[in-house]
Order: C-alpha cells, then sequence, then structure tokens
C-alpha cells in the first residue's frame, strides 16, 4: 500500500510502482483526486453508489443519469446516494465526514475511469486535467482502492490520539488525520504502508511496535503480522477512544436512477 506523495512521485517519473499488486488507501485516493473540500464537512465532488436489484445487478447508468445533474443540485443529490462516515471529535477537533469511500473504491476497483472523470469536472478546468492525469494512472497501473470502514476509521481516532499525545499536528490538522486513517486501513488490513513520511514511521513502530524500515527513499512500515503492543501517553483507558466515535451511514436506497 503506497501513501499520497509515493504515488505523485512515481506519477512525475522519480519513482517506479510494483508490476502488480500495488494498492491505495481510499483516503489516499480522495486526496489524489481533490475530492476533499476545505470544510470538513463537505467533498468537493462525490461518488455515488450504485442502485442493485434483488440479484445484486447493478440497475442504473451513473454517466447517462449524471449528466442531466448540474451546479449545486448536482452536488446535493450525490451527496445523498454515496455512503459516509461521521467522525465526532467531541468539540476537541472540528467534525469530520467521510463520504464516498466505499462508493470510490469500488469505481477504482472496477477501473470506472469514465464516472471519475466526469465527477470531476466539477472542480473546473484545471485541477479536472490534475485528475484526469491522476485517474489515467491509477487505472494504467491496475493500482486497487481499500476503502476505509468504520473498523479502520475506530482504529484511526485512536492513533489520531496517540499521535497528538506526542507529536504536533500538521497546519491543517485534517492532513494528519489523513495520513493516520491511511496508516490505520493498513493496519485493518494487514498491509505492508509505504510512505515518505518519515515520522509517520516512528509513531508507528513507538505505538504499535510494528517492524518499520527506512531508505533513502521510503519508509516501509509492517502490518502483515498482528501489532504486539500498543502504547499511550494517555494512560489505561484501552484501545477504543470513548471520548470520541465513529457513525457509519450507508447510501440513500435506490442509488441514483
Amino acid at each position: 500500500m503506497y501513501d499520497t506523495q509515493l504515488i505523485i512521485y512515481a506519477l512525475n517519473g522519480d519513482q517506479q510502482l510494483p508490476s502488480e499488486g500495488c494498492a491505495i488507501s481510499s483516503t489516499t485516493a480522495q486526496e489524489l483526486l481533490l475530492m476533499q473540500g476545505q470544510l470538513t464537512t463537505r467533498n468537493n465532488y462525490y461518488v455515488p453508489m450504485p442502485a442493485v436489484d434483488r440479484r445484486r445487478v447493478v440497475v442504473n447508468d451513473f454517466l447517462g443519469a449524471m449528466r442531466s445533474w448540474s451546479g449545486r443540485n448536482g452536488l446535493i443529490r450525490g451527496k445523498r446516494t454515496t455512503d459516509s462516515l461521521i467522525l465526532d471529535f467531541n468539540g476537541e477537533y472540528p467534525t469530520v465526514v467521510e463520504y464516498s469511500h466505499q462508493a470510490l473504491a469500488r469505481a477504482l476497483n472496477t477501473r470506472n475511469y469514465k464516472l471519475l472523470e466526469h465527477l470531476s469536472r466539477t472542480l473546473g478546468p484545471d485541477r479536472h486535467r490534475v485528475v484526469a492525469r491522476r485517474l489515467r494512472f491509477l487505472m494504467n497501473h491496475e493500482v486497487q482502492c481499500t476503502a476505509l470502514s468504520q473498523r479502520s476509521a475506530d482504529t484511526g481516532l485512536d492513533l489520531f490520539d496517540a499521535f497528538v499525545a506526542s507529536y504536533a499536528l500538521k497546519g491543517n490538522f485534517r492532513n494528519s488525520l489523513n495520513d493516520l486513517l491511511t496508516l490505520a486501513v493498513a493496519q485493518s488490513s494487514s498491509a505492508v504502508l509505504f510512505t515518505a513520511d518519515q515520522l509517520l514511521g516512528r509513531f508507528a513502530h513507538e505505538h504499535s511496535a510494528v517492524p518499520i524500515n527506512h531508505t533513502a527513499e521510503r519508509t516501509s512500515i509492517d502490518y502483515t503480522q498482528p501489532p504486539t503492543a500498543r502504547r499511550t501517553n494517555r494512560g489505561a483507558k484501552g484501545y477504543v477512544n470513548r471520548r470520541w466515535r465513529v457513525t457509519s451511514f450507508a447510501a440513500r436506497q435506490g442509488g441514483i436512477g
């Protein structure tokens, strides 16, 4: 599993991705595809979940349906037809709503370039070109996407809590949260995370005693074996952070028909 910066390095020709077996988290995918907005409770755009019939067959024509959407109305409809996770920090940090992680992972893993390219047009011509180039790169390299789930989001809150006890957050706290949610997805899926962030590797080793390896180009964080210890500077309160919580909402029934 690769983080955002390493994917960008590879896209610019500064590193190479493996010929097979490369993955990213849906958080990394959202960063690459410029989905997250300035407000923590809104996206720049949303990926709808498909409607299915009782045989689990997709019954919507995504592109045909969304071409009739425009402007604010389209964004509102997209928001209502996607999955979401609400991260409630009990007033200590702004509430974050994580939209479209399941839907985005599905679209990337089924190579639905047309859908994602069409949705990103709401960003304007310049940023749309950036997203389209990144989309083509991900799909040409057959990069798989692992979605943030309620389980990994819960783990992410615990990691975030432990991180802020020892380290300063980035200027935009959501950038640090994104790093830790990606770390949580790697942990929950028993993956090796490759990152350009040495601090993240050091934190992972300190917090959960997982093996890490530093090279000049990247740091690897190995979650292929279960973490052997979880350390915290906030006392023996247990692994789950009871002050903060994650609430999951499925997409509205009926998809985008």
